[in-house]
């Protein structure tokens, strides 16, 4: 008879391969109940947004009055809606501009906003959007603006039915800046952009030579003053240059600074500015600059922009960072050059009839007035060009007048008849 301890051993041997078996059997069963993953819901994502639109520049996406804020809409069919919001107002410095957008069964709510109001002044944008996975049927689509938030802004809000119109806008009126800056709105400037520093030489084949300190601007027709500060004096290291730009009737006043003087040098670097809102007229124009010696000529003139819609003013500058003035030899050579240069752009002032031919002021009398009229065709000049070459010789003659005491006879040089004779325009009364 087998001993307890045998038996033992016998049963162990016996049950444990099949115990081993069964556990291997149970492990390769799984009896969790399978869950199924949700299918993707949609989702929305800011593809892209446009620079800084000037008061005067068209919309990126579509050509939209600077005081419509305006939503577009594309639905593919296909679960793709694409919106373009024009117009959208964000700092002029946004850094990042980011969105946050939220579907919630059928309302989509885009939230934007921007990294840092990094410069002194708003603008424009023009920005895409893309949400994808999205069912037809009738949704509203609520925007929510950073600088959109008073009372008096209208929420801009479209509702949308993708199954029977898959393309559409909507738009709000907002006449407060940024917006509405077109048509005599509110008058507001701001520095659009700088560029330098500049060395301080002679800019061969250009106007902009680095003894002089030029503001020049150009006046266009919905009432927007463009204007540029050429050789502005700053540290080389400006940090970040701003300016303070007031309107007081009449008078127009930028007073320009910088951040910091990060350099042991001073340059010269080229501003750029915008003013709103500004109806034609007579006005006083001044800058206040940082580096100017006592008894420097302010940058500082009257015009009509109604009878000067383009124009340059220069003072004279001979120290430090703009380089002293030329020799009146060099001068005078300079002034000639300028000259060839506005020859070459009337070139032949070539007619078919009357209504081609013009006329304009030339050179800066010590005692006033112009020198004489250039004649020249419409049909066969660039106009744009021939005044701003003009503009530009007159205030450098003006400029000369004051450093090397040039004189002149005090008559008056009267606007000339023209008219086109043999194909050509030409003076007809050489005594006027």
């Amino acid at each position: 008879m087998e001993s307890a301890r045998a038996w033992s051993a016998r049963i162990v041997s016996i049950y444990l391969p099949l115990l081993f078996v069964l556990l291997v059997i149970g492990c390769g069963e799984d009896n969790t109940e399978t869950i199924k993953p949700e299918p993707p819901g949609p989702s929305g994502t800011l593809v892209k947004s446009s620079e800084c639109k000037q008061f005067t520049a068209a919309a990126a996406i579509s050509e939209m009055p600077s005081d419509q804020d305006c939503l577009s809409y594309r639905y593919d069919g296909q679960g793709v809606l694409t919106l373009d919001h024009v117009n959208a107002g964000f700092n002029c410095c946004p850094g990042e501009i980011s969105a946050e957008i939220t579907i919630e069964g059928n309302t989509i709510t885009i939230t934007e906003s921007e990294e840092g109001a990094y410069c002194d002044c708003n603008c424009l944008f023009d920005l895409e959007y893309r949400i994808t996975g999205l069912d037809p049927g009738e949704y509203t689509i609520h925007v929510i603006e950073p600088y959109a938030t008073g009372p008096e802004d209208e929420q801009l809000e479209c509702t949308a039915d993708l199954s029977t119109s898959p393309e559409g806008s909507c738009c709000v009126t907002r006449t407060h800046y940024p917006w509405g800056m077109e048509g005599g709105g509110q008058q507001v400037g701001r520095l659009v952009g700088y560029d330098g520093c500049k060395a301080a030489t002679y800019a061969a084949g250009t106007d902009d030579f680095s003894d002089i300190d030029c503001m020049e601007y150009e006046y266009i027709n919905n009432n927007v003053l463009l204007m540029k500060h050429v050789n502005a004096g700053f540290n080389c290291c400006p940090g970040k240059i701003t300016a303070d730009i007031t309107i007081d009737g009449n008078v127009i006043t930028i007073v320009e600074h910088e951040a910091e003087q990060g350099c042991h040098c001073l340059c010269l670097f080229d501003v750029e500015y915008e003013i709103a809102g500004i109806t034609p007229g007579t006005y006083l124009i001044r800058v206040t600059e940082l580096y100017l010696n006592e008894g420097d000529e302010p940058l500082e003139f009257n015009t009509d922009l109604a009878i000067r819609p383009r124009f340059r003013y220069c003072a004279d500058r001979g120290h430090y960072p703009w380089r002293q003035g030329g020799t009146e030899a060099e001068d005078r050579a300079r002034l000639d050059r300028l000259k060839r240069e506005i020859d070459e752009v009337i070139g032949t002032p070539a007619c078919s009839g009357e209504g081609a031919c013009r006329s304009i002021a030339f050179g800066d009398k010590p005692c006033g007035g112009p020198w004489m009229y250039l004649v020249y065709s419409i049909s066969s000049t660039d106009v744009g060009l021939l005044v701003g070459k003009v503009n530009a010789y007159n205030a450098f003659n003006r400029v000369l007048n004051g450093r090397h005491d040039w004189c002149s006879d005090c008559l008056f040089v009267g606007e000339p008849q023209i008219g086109c004779r043999k194909g050509v325009c030409v003076k007809l009364d050489q005594t006027r």
